[in-house]
């Protein structure tokens, strides 16, 4: 269900599914069933960016591997993984599993190791021989599986123009296009239309180039859209699968808590006889332990794991009930934020790197915050602040010092000096208006900044028609 959902691109369902598999791999003794649901958390996790956390499972998916076509597509996958972090420097791994995946027959993992190699050649700027990518392309055709057929025949489109065959590129660009839009596969056929926007700007085509950059363009805000969605159902996954987790292990504390109480009842008069004070002491003791544990845990069910600042969901509860509960004059506002070009900075920089970025842009907007104000990361890389008490022009204001803030910080990642920046919406509430309402106007001036070109700050205004 969670690839099926994932080719479907539900990908709230998708990742549903496979953080509810993985709570299950503690009671499952079927190695092959666990190779299967580590397999799938390998490749959704590539697909989220999140290499780091992948490396776990490959190392979980090797361990478990048994015949030779699981150990086949373990030792593919961590390559693959390891080509995406940037640490792919053995060749030996590769002949390996090359050779592990033909003894087990298995034609597509073997084209897919190929596929991998050849496309860090190229990123690395390497050339690919002509006649070695034709052959890839021609064993993928006759296995029969589209994505990899798309991928190999972008990366031969590159080979075309590297080896200054025009027509041979031109041709097999527009079939890739056309291939992609077939397979709703935003990611190569945004590549795809930009190297053919580059393509016909060499050749002095300037009519057909202008054309395929505003393709590029338009197509690019629909990759951004489905990386944003795809992102934030990752990380809200994988936060509602922190909250459950911890909201079982408070359960537990707290009837750990009650077993203690009864306990005491039980044996009070032996309390009284025995132990007196000494034995109420340590009672009072571990109540003060559990006590501890249960906020402890309350606090780790409400808070987000990375940037401690609150989750979506405990925001989403706190900030509705203030709406509910507001004076009549009160005025009240929203900001969301967003880190502009995050997946490029995450893909050069590695999982780590985006992760500080993150905790850093925490810091810098939680500093220009009241004490009343309230911040949350929503997801990925989007924040939200609302603000009680405050006006649409003074909150305007707020996210302009935040922007700020960010922009003027170097960020120092992997020995480069770095600059980022953040998109911010503003809106401010109406009376009797939901949190839900109040979202979507903030986050349509999110928008708004990001069609503005980003590293800006934009105010929601109510257009005539517009429905709340």
């Amino acid at each position: 269900m969670a690839n099926i959902q994932e080719t479907l691109k539900d990908y709230e369902a998708a990742y549903s599914y496979l953080f509810n598999s993985l709570q299950l791999v503690n009671r499952i003794t079927d190695k092959e069933l666990l190779t299967n649901i580590y397999t799938v958390a390998v490749q959704l996790h590539v697909s989220a960016g999140a290499y780091q956390r992948a490396t776990q499972f490959v190392d979980n998916l090797q361990r478990y591997a048994v015949d030779d076509r699981q150990k086949c597509i373990a030792q593919v996958l961590n390559i693959h993984v390891q080509l995406k972090l940037g640490n792919y420097k053995d060749q030996v791994l590769a002949e390996q599993a090359r050779a592990v995946c033909q003894k087990a027959n298995e034609r597509l993992m073997t084209a897919s190791l190929a596929l991998y190699l050849a496309e860090y050649r190229l990123l690395i700027g390497e050339s690919l021989l002509l006649v070695e990518m034709t052959a890839l392309l021609s064993e993928l055709e006759q296995i029969g599986f589209p994505p990899a057929i798309l991928q190999a025949r972008f990366l031969l489109a590159q080979v075309h123009i590297q080896q200054h065959r025009p027509l041979d590129a031109e041709h097999l660009l527009l079939l890739v296009q056309q291939q992609a839009h077939q397979l709703k596969d935003l990611d190569v056929g945004n590549k795809s239309l930009l190297l053919l926007a580059k393509f016909y700007q060499a050749e002095g085509r300037t009519a057909e180039s202008l054309t395929a950059y505003q393709q590029y363009s338009q197509l690019q805000q629909a990759y951004f859209d489905d990386y944003k969605a795809r992102n934030i159902a990752y990380h809200q996954a994988q936060t509602n699968l922190l909250e459950s987790e911890n909201t079982l292990a408070l359960l537990k504390n707290q009837n750990e808590l009650l077993r203690l109480e009864r306990e005491v009842q039980t044996n009070e008069k032996l309390v009284a006889i025995f132990a007196g004070m000494a034995l109420v002491a340590l009672l009072l003791l571990a109540l003060y332990v559990v006590n501890g544990k249960r906020r402890a845990l309350h606090r780790l069910a409400t808070t987000d794991y990375l940037t401690h600042l609150l989750n979506r969901r405990h925001f989403t509860e706190q900030v509705s009930s203030q709406l509910q509960n507001r004076r009549q004059a009160e005025q009240q506002s929203l900001i969301m934020l967003d880190i502009d070009h995050f997946k490029q900075l995450n893909d050069q920089y590695g999982h780590a790197s985006g992760d500080y970025v993150l905790r850093q842009v925490a810091k810098l907007c939680q500093s220009a915050l009241r004490k009343q104000d309230v911040i949350a990361r929503m997801g990925g890389e989007e924040f939200a602040i609302f603000l009680p008490g405050c006006d649409l022009e003074h909150a305007f204001t707020l996210a302009e010092v935040c922007r700020c803030r960010i922009a003027e910080r170097k960020f120092s990642l992997k020995g480069d000096t770095v600059q980022v920046t953040a998109s911010f919406g503003v809106a401010a509430a109406l009376p009797g208006q939901s949190f839900e309402q109040l979202l979507q106007q903030a986050d349509d001036a999110l928008y708004m900044a990001k069609a503005a070109g980003r590293n800006s700050c934009q105010t929601f205004a109510m257009e005539p028609g517009y429905e709340i």
